[in-house]
């Protein structure tokens, strides 16, 4: 912030939120995710599951920002799981 970077910061469950706003083409924030220098995302996990739009719209955002070498920093109470492959 101090270097003038836009920087946003919202909890999953204000996420999911908006996402289900904008799903229903409701005025909401998401494009502001999306764009901006860098995200935060508090506590990923506690968000209730919306049915096309909670998994969905998460993939979407941290992808597009990705793709835009935007970081996006993510916590979460949850463990990791690693899967190994054979």
């Amino acid at each position: 912030i101090a270097r003038g970077f836009n920087v946003m910061f919202t909890t999953a469950f204000a996420l999911n939120d908006e996402c289900r706003k904008y799903h229903f083409s409701l005025p909401s924030k998401v494009n502001e995710f999306m764009d901006c220098d860098v995200l935060i995302i508090d506590d990923l996990g506690t968000e209730p599951l919306l049915k096309n739009i909670t998994l969905e719209y998460l993939f979407n955002i941290i992808n597009l920002r990705q793709k835009r070498y935007k970081p996006t920093l993510i916590s979460t109470n949850l463990l990791l799981m690693i899967k190994n492959l054979p």
